[in-house]
């Protein structure tokens, strides 16, 4: 439980930060609803998904979610590498 409090803080937090960082105030809003899609997505068919695969694999599926991690893990690590956008403005 402690694992999946600190997990959900961390993706709160980063969630309102994170796109700050790569998109200018005017397609901010977008860029948050382009963001969020995928991950309501995966929330909503990724439980069937494992228990489809596990239903199918029962002995592989272990290793067929630790690889959708690892590849999860290596876009998300991707997307850091992208630049930071600089411009500043001031009101």
């Amino acid at each position: 439980m402690a694992i999946f409090g600190m997990a959900n803080g961390i993706i709160t937090v980063t969630f309102g930060y994170v796109p700050n960082l790569y998109f200018r105030s005017a397609v901010f809003g977008r860029a948050k609803g382009w963001i969020a899609t995928p991950k309501a997505i995966g929330s909503a068919v990724g439980p069937a998904f494992v228990l489809a695969l596990f239903q199918m694999l029962e002995a592989q599926v272990f290793y067929i979610t630790m690889a959708l991690s690892v590849v999860a893990a290596c876009l998300f690590a991707g997307v850091l590498r992208l630049s930071i956008r600089t411009e500043v403005t001031t009101s």
